[in-house]
C-alpha cells in the first residue's frame, strides 16, 4: 500500500473518532444510544484501517 493510502485511512479514522465523540455527545447526550450509535460511527470509520493493519501483519509475519 502507498503512503497516501496509509494516510488517507489514518485521516479517515481520526475524523471518525471525532464524529462518534460529538453524535455520542453532544447529539444524543451521552447516554446508552449516544454510545451505541457513537461506537458504530467509530467502527466505520475505523474499520478500513484496521483491516489494512492486519493485512500488513500477515503479509509480514509469512
Amino acid at each position: 500500500m502507498t503512503v497516501s493510502g496509509w494516510v488517507g485511512r489514518a485521516l479517515l479514522a481520526g475524523i471518525g473518532c471525532i464524529a462518534a465523540a460529538y453524535v455520542g455527545d453532544e447529539l444524543l447526550g451521552g447516554e446508552a444510544l449516544g454510545w451505541v450509535v457513537g461506537g458504530a460511527i467509530l467502527a466505520g470509520f475505523c474499520a478500513p484501517l484496521f483491516k489494512a493493519l492486519l493485512a500488513r501483519n500477515a503479509a509480514r509475519s509469512r
